[in-house]
């Protein structure tokens, strides 16, 4: 499935919402970083903080 950038904002907001951390890694990082989307993801890559992992599953899992 191919990701675009309303799935990462998305995905960043119910992170947020949840007032927990997460910083975008990779592809769609280096997207982030110039702004422009440079080619077709299937995925998002990101880093949390480890004391966080387990409710950043929750979320994730919530939301499908």
């Amino acid at each position: 499935m191919t990701m675009r950038e309303q799935d990462v904002l998305g995905v960043l907001a119910l992170l947020g919402d949840a007032d927990l951390t997460a910083w975008v890694d990779g592809g769609w990082g280096v997207d982030a970083l110039i702004g422009v989307t440079t080619r077709e993801h299937d995925d998002l890559d990101l880093v949390v903080r480890l004391d966080e992992i387990a409710l950043v599953r929750q979320v994730l899992a919530r939301a499908g």
